[in-house]
């Protein structure tokens, strides 16, 4: 077993991105019987491991469906207690880590176990299987083992929701669907290495709100460094980035062209500003919004070291009067500023609404792009189409395009 987090950053995205999230639930399958029967024949004779085979089987063939080398499984308790309710499966868990760890010895397959880090989040463990034994599976296609290509979240709870009841979500699974396809029939490198990325939309609690592209890994963490090695079919690429996204829509939407830069204030770093400006769109009070930037300044080891000295010498009083800073600086948008704590979500559906019609103008020829929200990458041969689809989707989603800047990156 390998530890992730005893990986560079690169080789722990290269695993990651071709891996494919997997719930701890399974699909018997005639046409999978034999393979069935070589996995338990390998193992000790006095202990049944009827469940988690089939599950093994199941992983084997997502993966396959969904071109991927391998999935991702959780190892808490509580994830097979959840399992065991929502599916009502007999899967052990300690059946289920000896008979990974007996097929990892037997060369099946290969562990890389997860984490949890307070600071950087998690990262789930992953299981990465041979080829020789992915070639045995008979591919047969089950609604269960094929990717999400979409998926709505409860705010309130975290739960997610049955996507089938609501309405058009058929035609937006269609689009992310033809995306993916697009992608999986391109040869994406990161610095030489080959990738396969494969985005879902989530949602947040409907399809008015939130809807970004994400992936199921840690492909999207990849620094910018990393992004400018990027590759389709051996052509170097180039990238875009939309700039001050979500203050421009506002402005395109109150009908006022944006004239200065929405995160300047005298004397206070930039990156700064722009952290505050957006909790101070996503909350709907001053004292919320403070805290929360108070909170991860202190707590988030990348924001401290972005910006240190603010961290040891701001106070409650210096953020609130950068906070009034901002909100006086752009005064046309001042209404949007500490009201709604969904803000997010619904700006978040537009500029995706934005990014999907560049992603139909690229596919529909058949030309790969990859989404890191607001930026996008191409081949550097279409860098003048990237530079005339942004603002026209842009203006299909918000009427005109006055406030649409964009900005090369690499």
């Amino acid at each position: 077993m390998k530890e992730l987090k005893e990986m560079s950053k690169f080789d722990r995205i290269c695993i990651t991105t071709n891996v494919i999230g997997k719930t701890l639930t399974y699909h018997k399958s005639e046409i999978n019987t034999p393979l069935f029967k070589e996995i338990i024949n390998l193992l000790p004779k006095n202990v049944r491991y009827i469940p988690e085979t089939w599950f093994i089987i199941s992983c084997m063939t997502k993966a396959i469906n969904n071109g991927k080398i391998g999935v991702h499984v959780g190892r808490r308790v509580q994830d097979f207690s959840s399992a065991r309710k929502q599916f009502s499966n007999n899967i052990s868990r300690a059946k289920l880590h000896r008979l990974i760890e007996s097929l990892e010895s037997l060369g099946v397959l290969e562990v890389y176990l997860g984490y949890y880090d307070s600071i950087k989040g998690g990262k789930q463990s992953c299981i990465v299987f041979n080829e020789d034994w992915m070639a045995k599976v008979n591919k047969h296609r089950s609604s269960e083992e094929m990717f999400d290509y979409v998926e709505v979240k409860c705010s309130v709870t975290g739960e997610l929701l049955p996507v089938e009841k609501f309405y058009g979500v058929k035609k937006i699974i269609k689009e992310v669907y033809d995306y993916d396809k697009v992608l999986s029939d391109t040869e994406i490198k990161v610095n030489g290495v080959i990738v396969r990325p494969k985005y879902k939309r989530l949602f947040t609690d409907n399809l008015n709100k939130h809807g970004r592209y994400y992936t199921n890994d840690e492909f999207l963490s990849l620094p910018k460094d990393l992004r400018a090695t990027i590759s389709f079919w051996d052509e170097p690429v180039t990238g875009y980035d939309i700039v001050s996204t979500h203050p421009s829509i506002l402005y395109e939407i109150e009908d006022i062209e944006l004239k200065h830069d929405p995160y300047f204030v005298e004397g206070v770093p930039r990156v700064f500003c722009k952290f505050l400006l957006m909790c101070a769109l996503y909350n709907d009070n001053k004292r919320d919004c403070v805290n929360a930037v108070r909170k991860k300044m202190m707590k988030d080891k990348r924001k401290r070291k972005v910006f240190p000295e603010i961290c040891h010498n701001y106070t409650y009083k210096d953020v609130s009067e950068i906070c009034d800073q901002l909100i006086l600086n752009n005064k046309p948008i001042e209404k949007y500023f500490l009201s709604d704590k969904m803000l997010w979500a619904k700006l978040q559906n537009i500029d995706s609404a934005i990014a999907t019609y560049v992603i139909k103008d690229f596919i529909s020829c058949k030309q790969p792009i990859l989404l890191w929200h607001d930026e996008m990458i191409v081949v550097e041969s279409l860098e003048g189409k990237l530079i005339q689809s942004i603002p026209s989707a842009w203006k299909k989603v918000l009427g005109s395009n006055v406030n649409c800047r964009i900005k090369k990156e690499f």
